[in-house]
């Protein structure tokens, strides 16, 4: 009780301080008026997880802002955008990279939906259990400006864990990594220790164990290309290695890895934290 009490005054607070960051992005604020709209994931996350660990508040200005908009407006927003003369590139997993400069950018994704469904927070509950992790599995619902998640973000919040709850993963191999990078971010900004659950440690067992080598260097590009975009820092690299030497099949990873720590110079004075 005195923990749901405790989550419900967060969210409260939490959409508070979201509602007065999107006023900050004109483009934001037009797009949040399109249903249904969403901020998913790692934004909202880092809000809440401040305010619950009663810490100072991730991040200003935002970065990695993903925003789920309907297939039906997803094109008129693209071609608006497009206007703006801004760099576009297609993410990773699908969907728009928008940069918008001074370091903001915005993860567009499209998504389908049923036209009754339009104004009814029901879809948004559906969608998030596709989520694959479910401290993850958060929504700050723009038109409404209003926070939902899925039961298992309380849980894995309060047990302090990082864990994989859907596995149709569309790139298994960076399952892991993703893992132990949002668990490197959790402990940093909450100040308490974050840890991977045993689906996440069965998918790292099985990258350092089975994967091909192509999907163990496409693991290591990867991280290349975070940690030269000074998303992921020394404290990604600390748990990752503390994870992979603690794994059986570890050795397949060891002359590579040294390799990369050589020749990214991985310190604290190189690195800067930032959100992913």
């Amino acid at each position: 009780m005195k923990n749901e009490t405790f989550l419900k005054r967060s969210i409260k607070y939490a959409e508070k301080v979201l509602s007065e960051r999107i006023s900050n992005y004109a483009m934001l604020s037009d797009i949040s008026q399109i249903k249904p709209c969403a901020i998913i994931g790692g934004a909202v996350r880092d809000v809440l997880v401040s305010i619950l660990s009663k810490g100072e508040i991730a991040e200003t200005p935002w970065r990695d802002i993903d925003i789920a908009i309907v297939e039906s407006e997803y094109r008129n927003i693209y071609e608006k955008i497009k206007l703006f003369d801004l760099d576009i590139k297609q993410n990773t997993f699908g969907g728009l990279k928008i940069n918008l400069g001074n370091n903001d950018i915005f993860d567009m994704w499209k998504i389908k939906c049923d036209p009754s469904e339009l104004y009814d927070s029901y879809y948004w509950e559906q969608y998030l259990k596709n989520i694959d992790f479910g401290i993850n599995a958060i929504a700050f619902i723009l038109p409404e400006k209003r926070i939902i998640l899925r039961e298992e973000w309380i849980d894995d919040y309060f047990s302090g864990l990082v864990e994989d709850h859907f596995f149709k993963a569309e790139k298994p191999e960076l399952q892991s990594i993703r893992a132990i990078a949002i668990a490197s971010r959790l402990t940093k900004i909450s100040n308490r220790e974050f840890k991977l659950g045993h689906n996440c440690l069965k998918r790292l067992d099985w990258l350092a164990g089975e994967a091909k080598k192509e999907e163990i260097i496409s693991v290591f590009k990867y991280i290349r290309t975070k940690v030269n975009m000074k998303k992921w820092d020394y404290h990604f690299v600390d748990l990752f290695e503390k994870m992979v030497s603690s794994n059986n099949h570890s050795r397949i990873f060891e002359s590579v890895f040294s390799s990369f720590i050589d020749s990214h110079h991985i310190d604290n004075s190189h690195i800067q934290l930032n959100n992913f």
